[in-house]
C-alpha cells in the first residue's frame, strides 16, 4: 500500500462523523494488539469483523481491506499475517489523510 492509498475523499455530508470513527478506530489498534498478545485470536477476529463491516460505509477501502485481512489472518491462525496487517493498520491510521468532494 502506498502513501497515495492513504488519501480518502469523503462525502461531505458525513464529515462532521469521519473524526469520531477514526477515532474509535485509534483506539480499536490497542486493544487489538492486546488481543493478538494473549492470542485471543477468536476476539480479534471480531473486532476486525466489525472494522471489516463499517468501514466501506465512511469511504474507507483501504481500512476495508486491511481489517478483512486481519480477520481472515486471525481466522486461519496465521499469527505472521496478524502482526504484518496490524502493523500496516498502525500506519495507515497514523497516516491516513481525509479530503472532501
Amino acid at each position: 500500500m502506498s502513501r497515495k492509498e492513504f488519501v480518502i475523499v469523503a462525502d461531505p455530508e458525513i464529515a462532521d462523523l469521519i473524526p469520531g470513527y477514526l477515532a474509535k478506530r485509534r483506539d480499536d489498534l490497542p486493544r487489538m494488539k492486546a488481543l493478538f498478545e494473549a492470542r485471543d485470536l477468536e476476539g480479534l477476529r471480531d473486532l476486525a469483523h466489525r472494522i471489516h463491516g463499517s468501514a466501506g460505509g465512511y469511504g474507507f477501502g483501504d481500512l476495508t481491506n486491511i481489517a478483512r485481512d486481519i480477520e481472515y489472518a486471525a481466522r486461519d491462525g496465521k499469527a505472521d499475517d496478524v502482526s504484518r496487517f496490524l502493523d500496516l493498520l498502525e500506519e495507515y491510521l497514523r497516516l491516513v489523510q481525509v479530503t472532501y468532494e
